[in-house]
């Protein structure tokens, strides 16, 4: 038994990484800068757990390239010694609800540096911020996160943000979704909340469709964000699920 027990299912060790967004003051309002659709971010880990992140944008304005390339450097640590020396790459997407409610579509992050030292938002309605609109379509938006390479879960922390006391962050996985409404602005503890995601999953912050419609205070913009990353837990093996059995059957047989 003690030998089975020793072969355990997976790792529950913990890492903190970080991203912020940070944008220079001068690009805010009209001149906010559009990032592109998706924004790549690069995480190596090295050989005893420091995380490095390489941000990449499509977009070929120079001062978005400039400003996204800002945000490269130490992004935190992992202590889960499985993700010693690999690298992973976690994208985010932005995307809108077309006018038929029939599919979401890609749509430019935009780079506000008005609020906050520099914020994400979705170019729409008030295109410095994820939000909806006040038109009976609602067009609702969101950035959705999910792991584009490697394999690593991924679990959100916390996140900031910046909006006013209306505004109604939700955020939601493949398993989860919470709502913060009317939570005000500033850090957001998520760490019990069970918002992760890995391999195939996404993490996405929006707004809901019934906060959207004729409530144009709903909106924030998305200032950092808190992840655990850790590698995934497997499922039994056959052979430990066999070993179980066997300790049944041999219980049941005293």
């Amino acid at each position: 038994m003690i030998g089975l027990l020793a072969l355990g299912v997976g790792s529950s060790a913990f890492g903190a990484v970080s991203l912020t967004f940070p944008v220079d003051s001068a690009f805010f309002g009209p001149t906010r800068l559009n990032l592109g659709n998706s924004l790549t971010f690069d995480f190596t880990v090295d050989d005893v757990g420091n995380v490095t992140v390489n941000a990449t944008t499509p977009s070929a304005n120079a001062s978005a390239i400039a400003t996204v390339n800002g945000w490269d450097g130490p992004a935190g640590t992992v202590s889960d010694a499985a993700l010693f020396g690999t690298s992973f790459t976690v994208t985010a997407a932005g995307e809108r609800r077309n006018n038929a409610k029939t599919t979401f579509d890609a749509v430019g992050i935009s780079g506000d540096g008005l609020q906050g030292g520099g914020t994400l938002g979705i170019f729409g309605h008030n295109a410095s911020v994820i939000d909806g609109t006040t038109i009976a379509n609602a067009n609702i938006e969101r950035i959705v996160f999910t792991v584009t390479s490697g394999t690593v879960a991924v679990a959100l922390d916390a996140f900031t943000f910046t909006g006013n006391a209306a505004s109604d962050p939700t955020v939601t996985t493949d398993s989860t979704s919470m709502n913060y409404f009317n939570h005000g602005v500033g850090a957001v503890d998520t760490s019990a909340a069970g918002l992760s995601f890995a391999n195939g999953g996404f993490l996405r912050f929006e707004v809901l469709e019934e906060e959207a419609v004729g409530d144009p205070a709903e909106g924030y913009r998305l200032n950092a964000l808190t992840f655990d990353i850790t590698s995934p837990v497997p499922e039994p093996s056959s052979a430990l699920l066999s070993g179980f059995a066997l300790l049944g059957l041999m219980a049941r047989r005293r």
